[in-house]
């Protein structure tokens, strides 16, 4: 799972339940590294 850092916004969840799952996590990974490092979003 590489991390892209160019992108500027990430792409949009398939609509299904496991697209919703990935997108919660990537979120929950946003928000974490958020404070360590604010331009990654």
């Amino acid at each position: 799972m590489p991390q892209s850092r160019n992108q500027s916004s990430p792409p949009p969840p398939p609509p299904s339940a496991v697209g919703r799952d990935i997108a919660a996590a990537a979120v929950a990974a946003v928000q974490k590294a958020r404070p360590f490092c604010p331009s990654f979003f």
